[in-house]
């Protein structure tokens, strides 16, 4: 199942990175998450040991969701591309990655 979980992911930082690049895209990928339907989470797996952040955790979208430290510095996020309205950038340590197979 984890290994389903790290397809999905790649497939969403694909469509993702695709939106950033062909604006009329981002439309298309935001359809994917019906209005008006609360997102259900399931917790997938945490780097931390107290219960906070770093986690990922799997929706009933068939999307995955990242708990992390909110990259707010300006400096940093002039190096980001196509930052869209109501996007968010987190920072979390590559092993938090291995619970997705």
């Amino acid at each position: 199942m984890l290994t389903s979980i790290g397809q999905t992911f790649r497939k969403e930082l694909d469509a993702l990175r695709r939106a950033a690049e062909h604006p009329n895209m981002a439309e298309k990928h935001e359809a994917t998450s019906p209005p008006g339907k609360h997102m259900r989470l399931r917790f997938v797996g945490s780097t931390s040991n107290q219960g906070g952040c770093p986690t990922i955790y799997e929706t009933d979208r068939g999307t995955l969701v990242i708990q992390g430290i909110q990259v707010i510095d300006p400096a940093t996020l002039a190096d980001a591309r196509d930052i869209l309205d109501g996007e968010a950038f987190v920072e979390v340590p590559k092993e938090l990655f291995k619970f997705l197979g």
